[in-house]
Parts: structure tokens; sequence; C-alpha cells
């Protein structure tokens, strides 16, 4: 899930927000291809697309610890503002969503965009954030919520363990706890949802159980090492081994026991990916589009959802010679809807709200300035 800076990036850290870009372009594709029901080899090659949200994390952890370093030490709240920084860039344009896709549910049911009916107590779990705990509501209404759920989770979490996180070999130490617990988080996952009761498939214990935050938190301290590494310029044999070195003990682990998966090997690929990029930003990657893309990533990331079946409207009844340029073609239909669509969110939605956290945070220093100048 994208979560960019308050500020935008400087020349030099133009790449973040390219591979925002990347990653909302490769979840878009992994979707649509989904709701297409593509299989075989175009199938599994579109399947990629998936670890864009891990992209996402990566990216996400690297520019949060980018911006505590840079705050902590020259803010007089730094706890507060850091949260309500989050809450005014995440929470408005998401509650917005959400209320669509509610009323799409309420009033038209499933049978038009696949959108359930939303209870209002369910309604009120999911605007706390707190669905990522709950298999049932993790990701409904809102397809790819389960995603803002744990980035939330990620929000608590690090400014616990900001302090701790002073060097690489910490930051490294870090991803080691977290591997793991991954190691046990499918147990764990299967375990909460019989305590609470719930009931369903394997499928969906097994949806539950990669989309949590025990699962999801390699990523996350993959993002934190990847920091110190692009800070600091560490070279390739210096960063690797460790992170090599625990993929290869999940991927025995994995061997062994199938329900371990892969999610931290796939995390060490991307690190790999990202540290090559930031010293090498190649225009493939980096360019005018892929940054505008990640400026809108989090609204298009909100909004794509309801776009993909009004594409499938539109493109279904024609007939193209293959799949792969049926593929294309509504690939394309959904950019150049949701592009205008996400842009629009991010101009009369994201950025408001900015401001409006921004002169937040300035009345919280100021209250506590006038404080401490009264005692």
């Amino acid at each position: 899930m994208p979560d960019p800076l308050s500020e935008r990036p400087t020349q030099h850290l133009h790449y973040i927000d390219a591979l925002r870009g990347v990653a909302i372009a490769l979840v878009i594709m992994v979707h649509l291809a989904g709701m297409m029901h593509l299989v075989g080899f175009v199938g599994k090659l579109l399947a990629i697309g998936g670890k864009g949200v891990q992209l996402f994390y990566v990216v996400s952890a690297l520019t949060l610890m980018m911006s505590m370093k840079k705050r902590t030490y020259s803010e007089e709240n730094p706890l507060i503002s850091f949260f309500l920084r989050r809450l005014f860039r995440i929470a408005p344009a998401f509650y917005v969503v959400l209320l669509i896709y509610c009323f799409v549910g309420w009033h038209f049911g499933s049978g038009i965009t696949n959108i359930q009916p939303t209870s209002p107590l369910h309604a009120l779990i999911i605007m706390s954030f707190l669905n990522g705990w709950r298999p049932d509501v993790i990701n409904a209404p809102v397809t790819g919520q389960w995603s803002i759920a744990v980035e939330m989770m990620f929000y608590v979490l690090l400014p616990l363990i900001f302090p701790l996180l002073t060097s690489f070999r910490r930051a490294v130490y870090a991803w080691w706890v977290s591997l793991a617990l991954y190691v046990v988080s499918y147990t764990l996952a299967v375990h909460l949802v019989s305590v609470e009761g719930f009931t369903g498939s394997q499928a969906f214990v097994h949806d539950f159980a990669y989309w949590w935050f025990p699962s999801q938190m390699p990523i996350f301290m993959i993002g934190i090492g990847l920091y110190f590494i692009v800070t600091e310029k560490l070279p390739f044999r210096r960063y690797i081994l460790p992170y090599l070195l625990g993929a290869l003990i999940v991927s025995a682990i994995h061997h062994l026991f199938s329900n371990v998966g892969l999610l931290p090997v796939v995390g060490v690929s991307i690190l790999i990916g990202v540290v090559a990029i930031s010293r090498n930003p190649v225009q493939l990657i980096v360019n005018p589009f892929t940054r505008f893309l990640g400026k809108i990533s989090f609204s298009a990331y909100l909004c794509h959802p309801l776009i993909l079946p009004l594409v499938g409207t539109i493109v279904s009844p024609l007939r193209f010679p293959n799949v792969g340029l049926r593929f294309v073609l509504s690939y394309a239909l959904v950019l150049a809807l949701v592009c205008p669509i996400a842009l629009l969110m991010w101009t009369w939605i994201e950025e408001p709200c900015q401001r409006l956290g921004r002169s937040a945070i300035k009345t919280v220093n100021l209250s506590s300035s006038r404080q401490y100048q009264a005692q």
C-alpha cells in the first residue's frame, strides 16, 4: 500500500515515487488478470504483480525511516506528529472510498461489482483499521484493504522499535526476529481463526494467514534495513549475506513444511532490486510516467477495484485474436480511467488533508510551547 512522505522527494529520490508507480502498475495488473481468469503461462507471469504490495511496504518502511530520522530531533512532539501525519495521509481518502463501497454494497448487492453488503459494526471495525485481525473483514468490502490495515499496524509498531534501530546490524537483528515470527505465523493465524469462531474454507484461512501483519513483518523489516543500506551506501557483499542466509533457511523450512511460505525470499529479491535502482535509476523504471503514477498511487490503489468491472463490461463483448491482446487493451483502458480519477482524488482529498494534518501538527506544537513557557 502506498505511503509517500509529506513532502515530495528531492531530485535524487525520484526513484522512490517511480517505485511506487511500478508497484501500483503491478497491483492493477494482477487484479485485472484475476478478473479475466487468466490461466496457464500468461496467468502465472501476471501473478508476479501480486508482489506489488510488498514493494509498497519496502518503500514505505524506507521513507518512514527517512522521515523519522529527520523529524525525531527537530519536532517538539514527534510521536504525536507521526500519528497525525499518518492519519491525515491515509484515513480521509480511505474513508471516502469505503463509504462508496458500503453504498454500492447496500443498494446494489454483489451482483454488479462483487461488493458484499457491510454491516455498520463491520464498517466501524474497518474505519478503526482493526480489520487486519478479523478474517471476515480483512479484505472486504474494499478489495485490497488488507494491506492498508497491515500498514497501519506497522505504523503502531515503528515508533516503539525506532529507538532501537540505530544501525544496520540492529536492523538485521529485527529482520531475523520477524523471520522467527513468520515461520509460525500460519499456525498462529489458524489458531486465531479457530479461537474467534470463524468458519470458512481452507482458502479462506490461507488468505488470512498470508495477509495478516505477522506474515508481512519481514517485508517491513527489509525496508528498515534498506534505509541503512541506501543512506550508508553499503556494498553488496556487506549487506546481502544476512538476508541471503535468512532466505535460504526459510526456503529449507518451506520444503519441509509447505504452510511456511516464501515471502521473505520475495522481500530479499525486492531489496536487491531497490538498491540497484537507487544507485542506478534507469529510465525504464524512473521516468515521468512512473513518477506520476507514484504520486497518485494511493488513490489509484483505492479506486481501481471499482474501475475493473466497468472495463470488463466494455471489453468482454469484443473479439480478440488472442488473450494477450485482450489483456493489453483492457489494461490500457483501466489506466486511462484510473489515472484521472486518482489525480482528482489526490488534488481534492489527499493533498488538502495532508495540509490539514500539517496544520494540526503546528497547533499541537504551538500548544505545547505555550504550556512549557507557562511553566
